[in-house]
């Protein structure tokens, strides 16, 4: 990450004096005392810098496995198995308490000494800039700590919250100060209000000193030490707004709003709409070419926050077919398949252009940019009908279980070359945010506030903006489809906006959590379909099959709170589960 490799070694040296085996236990301080870091920037900065280390740096595209969007032919990965009804408090991917909390005291631990710090001493320019060089890192560390912490905040609420044993809604501990953390060990959970309250202050406060972008000034050298663009993958006010109109949608939908406070939608709408004027309501171009979001020098217009880039070929390796050395590991269900419209907009149910024996032609564009089905391209031609070869239907244990693979994120220029046994590799960055989730956030919580083409306050309504997501997805600008009833009924629209997120945010790790904040039971226990093709070297035929049923409770709609965090913490569990 930029503007942080020269404090590595002094973030290191604080690791072994900060961490510690529980996030709760008192902190020694020895050999780096309080003293030394307040005497040197480098080492109160590393306590911020944890927070960034710990950032993910992974699309967690297997959560995809444990939804109708996918299925996975690792047959040990945590998101089968709590798809066979194994999910416990025990046993859980979401075991991170621990770990955000962790995150949250070193933020905490940088906030009560930040201040007593000297963060300019250099004797080569005048007493004034130094002055005015300190207190402009103050603004900007002092933002990037309570917008730190309002993320981690946010994993907190997503990951925990559910109904707690009185039926009320609760979140996670609310902790911002170090002697709290250090002091007690059993912090009762806080409601879930109070949790979206704690966020929205935290986003409240780090936006008053962060600059909307890190840019250069000509000629203002303060600024540019300060504010400027070397702190590029920094958090900075579009990345807080992000966080801020993210809490808001979950506090707004059904599983966290069980009254239909339309009040809550409007709020979310209204923070979205901040990032949707950042860009003029033009909706960025990174569209249907999602993994050129990163080049090796360069960000695509479409990201808001990203960990910095490097270069890397494991999302290959993992999720290449066979026959390009991959390992297959996540392969798209039919039921994602359907869920691409055809070229016209039109689903494929209602589409005359559709043809059941030639279901790949004539689709959405994003289709052929997200999945890789039979007698489709990537270096080389694939086939998965079944006896095709090492891609075919079931051929190998890295083979397709659904007919399909993962092409989202592929970027051919990581490849295998068997002539010297290596991979080359792709500029890759995970992306925390990009404007393309704001405009879905907004066309959502409008048309829950005031319906598809109603007044909004703004320049455009859900309807404008969700035919701009579905104009660069390549659909007609004319958009037909937007035009019947879909586009004017409430129902109807809010169907076609959760589809739309579901085709844009595949394999990002969205799905798992958008299906229970939308608390669709049903659709959580849907079972996941495939493709299977068979091929007598002139006809293919296509059957529909089962692959993997879920098996899962309705209280699953709530995650557990790890059993770790009950037995350590004290906290209360949710409802139905141990």
């Amino acid at each position: 990450m930029k503007n942080m490799t020269k404090y590595l070694v002094v973030l290191m040296v604080g690791l072994t004096v900060i961490s510690c085996e529980d996030f709760l236990q008192p902190i020694d301080d020895k050999p780096v005392t309080d003293q030394m870091m307040m005497a040197d920037p480098a080492f109160m900065e590393g306590l911020l810098l944890h927070a960034y280390k710990a950032l993910p740096n992974e699309y967690d595209y297997d959560s995809e496995a444990a939804t109708d969007n996918a299925v996975t032919n690792v047959k040990t990965l945590d998101y089968l198995i709590i798809n066979s009804g194994a999910w416990s408090s025990e046993y859980t991917p979401f075991d991170t308490y621990d770990d955000y909390f962790g995150e949250i005291y070193y933020i905490n631990k940088f906030l009560e000494n930040y201040l007593k710090v000297n963060w300019s001493d250099d004797p080569r320019i005048l007493p004034a800039e130094n002055l005015a060089t300190a207190e402009g890192h103050k603004k900007r560390l002092k933002g990037e700590a309570y917008g730190m912490r309002a993320f981690y905040e946010f994993l907190l609420l997503q990951t925990t919250s559910g109904i707690g044993p009185d039926n009320g809604l609760l979140g996670f501990p609310i902790v911002t100060d170090v002697e709290t953390m250090d002091g007690n060990y059993k912090l009762p959970r806080n409601t879930f209000a109070q949790c979206v309250q704690q966020i929205i202050n935290d986003c409240d406060t780090a936006l008053k000193t962060l600059p909307l972008r890190y840019v250069d000034i000509a000629g203002n050298t303060v600024h540019n030490k300060t504010m400027g663009v070397r702190f590029l993958d920094r958090i900075d006010a579009r990345g807080v707004l992000c966080i801020k109109a993210q809490t808001l949608l979950l506090a707004a939908s059904p599983a966290f709003n069980p009254t239909n406070d339309l009040s809550k939608w409007e709020a979310a709408a209204v923070a979205a709409a901040q990032l949707i004027n950042d860009v003029n309501a033009v909706l960025p171009s990174a569209g249907r070419t999602f993994y050129k979001l990163a080049t090796a020098t360069t960000y695509n217009n479409d990201v808001i926050w990203a960990n910095s880039r490097t270069n890397r070929n494991d999302w290959e390796q993992e999720n290449y077919p066979p026959s390009l050395n991959g390992e297959g590991r996540i392969n798209p269900s039919q039921n994602l398949v359907d869920a691409f419209p055809m070229a016209t907009g039109y689903p494929i149910g209602s589409a005359p252009t559709y043809d059941p024996l030639n279901p790949y032609a004539g689709r959405d564009l994003r289709f052929y940019e997200y999945i890789l089905a039979d007698g489709q391209t990537m270096i080389n031609p694939v086939n998965t009908y079944v006896g095709s070869g090492p891609d075919g239907l079931n051929s190998l244990l890295t083979s397709t279980r659904t007919g399909y693979y993962m092409k989202k994120f592929m970027d051919v220029t990581a490849k295998y070359n068997p002539a010297t046994n290596s991979w080359s590799t792709a500029a890759r960055a995970y992306v925390n945010f990009r404007y393309t989730q704001m405009f879905l956030n907004f066309a959502e919580a409008a048309n829950e506030a005031w319906g598809p083409t109603g007044a909004t306050g703004f320049a455009y309504t859900a309807r404008d903006i969700l035919a701009k997501i579905r104009t660069r997805a390549g659909i007609p600008a004319s958009d037909p489809y937007l035009l019947t009833d879909v586009g004017s009924d409430q129902t109807l629209f809010r169907d076609l906006v959760r589809n739309e997120r579901r085709l844009e945010l595949c394999f990002e790790g969205s799905r798992f959590w958008d299906i229970r904040r939308w608390n669709l039971i049903e659709t959580m226990k849907e079972t996941a379909e495939g493709m299977s093709i068979t091929f007598d070297g002139t006809t293919k035929t296509y059957n529909v099959i089962d692959v993997e049923a879920r098996n899962y409770s309705d209280h699953m709609i709530y995650p557990p709170v790890p059993y770790s965090a009950v037995i350590k913490s004290g906290l209360v569990q949710n409802k139905g589960w141990n």
